[in-house]
């Protein structure tokens, strides 16, 4: 081997010494983790799984100035679950129901308990951060939001939406990725993240309890090798054209028809083979998985702690739209997509979950709860996020699978090859966790939210006239409201979350309620709640 010269052997030196350099800063920290990603993952499957581009809207940096007319132009876009209106009409805090004559929206959704904890924290937090603004004797101020699964509008199809007369609104629920859809909307955490920060500035529970309780006494070697799942089959983002998927009205049809005579095997083929399996939505393709899985040994693993073979995925419906159409196919055909229900308890015992995104994309609650289990999450990668998905970072905190899940089982299998690294993920995965439930989060949250964000809302908000003036407005403009809250000056609210129900014996003051019961009463004495909020 022919030696470098000395000033050769310097120049050397000194390139190998920039490359560190380099190295150190513009590396990720977890070398592991880049090998992994860019290395290991690309060897193991030609399936891409990159996540979709996030182009989250800037309007916590930019909020443009809005009035009536804006709300007038946006609230219509915003079908099937009615928007929400806030209002400081001059002298209290009221929310509105505001629907559309023009629009169709679900019965059952125009009042809920979702806005029982979410209107109680925006009063709280405007009366208590612009106190001079919301005096008696101000302005009007008006502000639309909205406790949807998702935007579950037409404008995610382009669909001529005037997105630049759009005035801000809320979303407590899951937004998309791609902000060009609604510049102006902000994700805000959903009801149940809101149950805890009410919990915290008003009771003073500095720690969120989520209520799926998960076994974090388990060891990593003990866990089950199976990627599992439990929910409903409820329509996978029905307002997004593009995915059309196959109802369950067209299985029964064919069941009844074309399915008729054929046998378990014949139809188990059809419904694996394009044209027909790119027409089921995600859920139901985990669901059919499983059925091959427990039929078919080829795929599956011997568990480390027992000699028995278990199918490497078990994701089955327990709930949701065609209970009789799953029953159906199951005593006839012999394809059980159903199964027994699973606590977030129970399915901690097994080594990978999936969090397959449901009506609004993604699962609410479940996303932090697999984030929690010992094992490893699966994340369903889909067009919508909700608000702490920037936290998770792909093969730091979770395995990412494609929208169509033709890449699961290959991923499946680069994980039960590097078990160590799996483990790891699930480690980081249980940490962030941890934060996303600690006082230290909320307050930032909180803060980011509750506080910087509304206060531009405030700033840019325009009155145009007395409330009685405005409240004609809407009428002539085609909208009918509805009274979902009222907030006195002591900023105690009382929220309705059913139809003509009376205030009186229908009360339940959250004082009195012990910290560990929360605040959600199913019971109907829990129609009406006064949320105090001082």
């Amino acid at each position: 081997m022919t030696s470098l010269s000395l000033p050769n052997r310097r120049r050397f030196i000194s390139l190998a010494a920039l490359l560190c350099v380099f190295a150190f800063v513009y590396l990720p920290e977890d070398i592991e983790l880049y090998i992994s990603r860019n290395l290991r993952v690309t060897a193991a499957t030609s399936a891409t799984s990159t996540p979709p581009k996030d182009t989250t809207p800037t309007l916590a940096d930019d909020v443009t100035a809005y009035d009536q007319n804006n709300i007038i132009a946006t609230a219509k876009h915003f079908p099937k679950f009615a928007p929400r209106l806030l209002v400081f009409d001059g002298s209290q805090f009221k929310a509105y129901g505001i629907i559309h004559k023009d629009v169709e929206y679900y019965d059952g959704m125009k009042y809920n308990y979702r806005y029982s904890n979410t209107v109680p924290l925006l009063v709280r937090s405007l009366k208590q951060h612009f106190p001079e603004r919301f005096r008696p004797g101000q302005p009007v101020f008006e502000m639309l939001f909205t406790d949807a699964d998702s935007s579950n509008s037409d404008c995610v199809n382009h669909k001529n939406c005037p997105v630049d007369t759009f005035a801000p609104i809320i979303l407590f629920g899951t937004s998309p990725k791609d902000g060009s859809v609604f510049p102006t909307l902000k994700n805000f955490p959903f009801s149940t993240f809101c149950e805890c920060l009410y919990e915290y500035k008003i009771n003073g529970r500095d720690t969120c309890v989520w209520p799926q309780k998960v076994n974090s006494d388990l060891q990593w070697d003990d866990l089950i090798h199976t990627i599992t799942w439990r929910g409903s089959d409820y329509p996978f983002l029905s307002h997004h054209k593009q995915f059309d998927y196959m109802g369950p009205w067209t299985v029964k049809d064919k069941l009844e028809k074309e399915w008729k005579s054929a046998t378990k095997e014949e139809i188990l083929t059809q419904i694996t083979t394009k044209p027909l399996s790119d027409e089921f939505s995600p859920r139901w393709r985990a669901a059919i998985q499983s059925v091959i899985a427990e039929n078919d040994d080829s795929n599956n693993t011997t568990s480390s702690s027992s000699s028995t073979t278990v199918p490497w995925i078990d994701s089955r419906f327990t709930a949701g739209m065609s209970q009789d159409v799953r029953d159906k196919l199951a005593a006839e055909k012999g394809i059980r997509v159903n199964g027994d229900r699973m606590s977030a308890f129970e399915m901690s015992k097994y080594k990978y979950q999936i969090d397959l995104g449901g009506g609004g994309g993604t699962t609410w609650e479940g996303t932090i709860a697999k984030l929690q289990m010992p094992g490893v999450l699966f994340h369903h990668e889909t067009p919508n996020k909700d608000w702490f998905y920037d936290l998770m970072v792909p093969w730091k905190h979770y395995v990412p699978v494609r929208l169509d899940l033709k890449d699961l089982h290959a991923k499946y299998l680069i994980a039960e090859k590097d078990p160590i690294f799996m483990e790891k993920i699930a480690g980081r995965a249980t940490k962030l966790a941890k934060y996303i439930m600690s006082k230290e989060y909320m307050d930032k949250i909180y803060q980011e939210l509750f506080v910087d964000f509304l206060g531009k809302l405030v700033n840019m908000y325009q009155p145009t006239g007395s409330w009685e003036d405005m409240e004609k407005n809407y009428a002539s403009n085609g909208y009918e409201m509805f009274t979902i809250a009222t907030c006195d000056n002591d900023v105690a609210c009382t929220v309705y979350c059913r139809k003509d129900e009376p205030r009186s014996s229908k009360m339940i003051n959250l004082k009195k309620v012990p910290s560990d019961k929360g605040i959600f009463d199913s019971s109907e004495e829990a129609t009406a709640i006064t949320a105090a909020t001082a």
